[in-house]
């Protein structure tokens, strides 16, 4: 993939600030949801793929509903995570293949600030 420039490297997109913001999370209720300690341990686990989409794209692709969901409910609190766009390749209804051939528009469906919390 590297050869075929297929791969894009960028400089380490670590981001303390967004990290604070979403540990700051915890007990919180947003909406009709509260942000559990447990919440937070998952989506501490992938702040990388934030920060990382943040840096590049603005998009991720990952099987992990459970840390989409809370990364969803998170959006309602981070303007700054919100027009991340959140795709599932193991889900039907998301049609990534269809979408990433079509040239993986962000459509405002598919980001966290915008998805149902029903991921």
């Amino acid at each position: 993939m590297e050869r075929k420039a297929k791969i894009e490297t960028i400089a380490s997109p670590r981001d303390e600030d967004l990290r604070n913001k979403m540990a700051n999370l915890v007990g919180q209720k947003i909406g009709k949801d509260k942000v559990t300690p447990e919440a937070c341990v998952i989506m501490s686990k992938d702040y990388i793929l934030l920060e990382a989409a943040l840096k590049s794209d603005k998009i991720v692709l990952s099987l992990d509903g459970q840390v989409c969901f809370h990364f969803t409910v998170a959006a309602k609190a981070i303007p700054e995570i919100r027009e991340i766009v959140w795709v599932n390749p193991g889900k039907a209804e998301d049609t990534a293949i269809a979408w990433l051939e079509a040239g993986a528009e962000p459509e405002p469906h598919r980001q966290l600030g915008f998805r149902q919390n029903t991921v």
